[in-house]
């Protein structure tokens, strides 16, 4: 993604049915280089079928990012019809959990998610409210 208007087309504009994962990057980021080549194995994935993968670099977005509240990098959002459904710092360390979570959203798609304690696990955690309590002010 290049611009506010893509992540809108794409992000925003996106069916309920279909998951939406943005990993947050900036190019000087070392931890964000060494989840890449991990992330590109997910995006080439039988995950691919479900979950469309994109990439925002936060020097080019920065009020977009800002907006999205993205604190840390990487960072990944998991989106689905146009809202995000959770988001997290997700370092090298714990890019193992990304595959877990991706299946977690996938198998819950109206539910709720949060990060667990340890920082790197979303866990199910009911029903998300109707979009129009969850929409951002």
């Amino acid at each position: 993604m290049h611009s506010e208007e893509d992540f809108e087309r794409v992000v925003r504009s996106s069916p309920p049915d279909k998951l939406i994962a943005v990993e947050w990057f900036a190019t000087w980021c070392k931890s964000c280089k060494e989840v890449y080549p991990k992330l590109c194995m997910r995006a080439g994935s039988d995950l691919k079928k479900e979950v469309l993968f994109v990439k925002c670099n936060v020097d080019e977005l920065k009020a977009l990012s800002k907006a999205e509240g993205v604190t840390g990098m990487p960072w990944f959002s998991l989106y689905r019809g146009g809202e995000e459904v959770a988001a997290w710092h997700n370092p090298a360390t714990k890019v193992k959990f990304l595959d877990a979570n991706i299946a977690l959203a996938l198998k819950h798609p109206d539910g709720a998610l949060t990060l667990s304690p340890n920082g790197g696990e979303l866990i199910h955690t009911g029903v998300r409210p109707p979009r129009e309590e969850t929409r951002k002010k």
